[in-house]
C-alpha cells in the first residue's frame, strides 16, 4: 500500500491510504449524488433549486454509529458532530434495533464483530423491515477481504469503510450515500 494525497473532492482514500476500488468508488458515488440532485432540481421534485451539490449535501443526518470498540465509536461519533451531525452510538445489533424502533435514523455505520447480534445479522434484520430497509448502511472494519465486502453488500450494505479512518473523508463519504439514496 502507498500513501497518496488528493485534493479532488470525492476522489482520496477514505483512510488516507490508497486501495485499489476505493477512489472509483468515491468517484462514482459523488457521480451519482451529483446527477441525482441535478435531475430532481430539473424536474422540479427536488428542493435543490440548482445550488451547488455540496449545498444539497448540507442537511441534518441523523446517524447510528454501531461498533464494539467504544474508543472507535465515540471517535466517529465526535467526528460526525463536529460535522452538525446528530449521532447515537450503540455496542452491538440488539441495541442498534432498539435505537432504530425508537428514533428514525438517516444513515447507520456499523462494525462487525459484536456482541449478542453481530453486524452481518444486523443489516439483515434492518433490511427486512419495510420501514427501515431503505436507510443506507456502510460497514466500518479493519479487515476489507473480498470475502467480507461481497458478504456485507449480499446482507444489504451500501458500503465498506476501511479503518483507521480520515475523519473529513467518513463525513463526505456518508453525506454522499445518503444524497445518492444509498440504502
Amino acid at each position: 500500500m502507498r500513501r497518496v494525497r488528493r485534493n479532488l473532492p470525492g476522489a482520496g482514500a477514505i483512510c488516507g491510504a490508497f486501495r485499489p476500488g476505493i477512489n472509483r468508488s468515491l468517484i462514482f458515488l459523488r457521480d451519482l449524488a451529483r446527477n441525482r440532485l441535478e435531475s430532481e432540481a430539473a424536474d422540479g421534485r427536488g428542493q435543490h433549486d440548482g445550488r451547488t451539490m455540496a449545498a444539497g449535501l448540507a442537511m441534518a443526518l441523523t446517524v447510528l454509529v454501531q461498533h464494539a470498540n467504544r474508543p472507535l465509536r465515540q471517535g466517529v461519533a465526535t467526528a460526525l458532530e463536529a460535522a452538525g451531525m446528530v449521532v447515537r452510538q450503540s455496542r452491538d445489533g440488539s441495541e442498534g434495533l432498539a435505537l432504530l424502533q425508537a428514533q428514525p435514523m438517516d444513515a447507520i455505520l456499523t462494525g462487525i464483530n459484536m456482541r449478542r447480534i453481530c453486524g452481518f445479522s444486523f443489516i439483515q434484520a434492518v433490511r427486512k423491515q419495510p420501514g427501515l430497509r431503505d436507510i443506507p448502511i456502510l460497514v466500518m472494519a479493519v479487515s476489507a477481504t473480498p470475502e467480507l465486502k461481497a458478504r456485507a453488500r449480499q446482507a444489504g450494505a451500501a458500503g465498506w469503510l476501511p479503518q483507521p479512518f480520515d475523519h473529513a473523508r467518513l463525513v463526505e463519504t456518508l453525506r454522499i450515500v445518503v444524497a445518492s439514496g444509498g440504502g
